[in-house]
């Protein structure tokens, strides 16, 4: 059997045509693969970022442990960021006075942001999760205490009418008597009593009348009684004699440790005459 050299054709490709053949074809498979990839990049990134057009919680519950504050608002309200959302937050069972004037209201606002602002701070739920306004009702923490009860203790807030019923209700009235008891901020602009309702109401100051003055020589400072409220405190690093009034920043949280030298001052003459010094906060 012969074969037919004439019937076929041979078509040879150069080596030039043929490189630039495979350069196409390698271009469009890379352009494809970097397609496919750039989707799932996308849809990957917004399943794990979600935006919230309304600025706060897409998580009905808004239940997360711990948030870092961005701003304080006042005396007992915050912005805290958690998971890229922003909430805004108010001290459950704590509210300004509304009687209080504007440097105590200032002061409260000042010390609010001394405890918490830019600072990561945890956060505690009770019975009811938000108020009418939508803010978070929360118990908030820094450190380890509690900022709703420093606020309380220090007189710069006093115990919320809403809600009515919280698990710490008892403990928070507790401690707004014994700012009232010691004068601390709102209280110390004059003394209070409690009428028949249970509302503090200010005592006018005595103008004139038939009984004769009372002796106060044996009176301490802030407790007007012979019981020693001053703090005196040795800073075991420095040994610095500091004391602490009440109504300032660290009263509350400075501990009378008698065996390390601290002590109870009954005046501030006192304390000045002793070699102690007032803190500057």
């Amino acid at each position: 059997m012969g074969f037919d050299t004439e019937s076929l054709e041979i078509k040879i490709i150069s080596p030039y045509v043929f490189m630039r053949i495979l350069s196409r074809s390698v271009l469009l498979t890379t352009f494809s693969l970097l397609l496919l990839l750039s989707s799932v990049g996308c849809d990957s990134y917004k399943s794990g970022h979600s935006e919230s057009t309304s600025g706060e919680s897409i998580n009905a519950n808004n239940d997360f442990p711990s948030a870092r504050v961005v701003k304080v608002v006042d005396g007992v309200t915050i912005r805290a960021e958690s998971g890229g959302n922003l909430f805004t937050i108010r001290y459950l069972g704590i509210e300004l006075p509304e009687s209080a004037d504007t440097e105590v209201k200032n002061r409260a606002t000042q010390f609010n942001r001394f405890l918490v602002e830019g600072k990561q701070v945890e956060l505690e739920t009770d019975l009811i999760n938000a108020d009418d306004r939508g803010q978070l009702l929360r118990y908030v923490y820094v450190d380890g205490e509690m900022v709703n009860q420093a606020l309380l203790a220090n007189g710069y807030a006093t115990v919320a009418a809403f809600p009515n019923e919280f698990s710490l209700r008892g403990n928070f009235e507790m401690v707004e008597q014994n700012a009232q008891r010691d004068r601390k901020g709102y209280w110390a602009k004059g003394k209070h009593k409690e009428n028949s309702n249970n509302i503090v109401e200010p005592i006018a100051p005595f103008t004139g009348g038939t009984l004769p003055a009372r002796p106060d020589t044996s009176e301490c400072d802030y407790s007007e009684s012979d019981n020693p409220i001053i703090k005196g405190n040795i800073d075991s690093k420095t040994g610095a004699h500091i004391y602490h009034v009440p109504g300032g920043f660290f009263y509350s949280t400075t501990v009378v440790d008698t065996s390390n030298g601290d002590t109870w001052l009954c005046t501030e003459e006192q304390a000045t005459m002793s070699g102690w010094k007032r803190a500057k906060h």
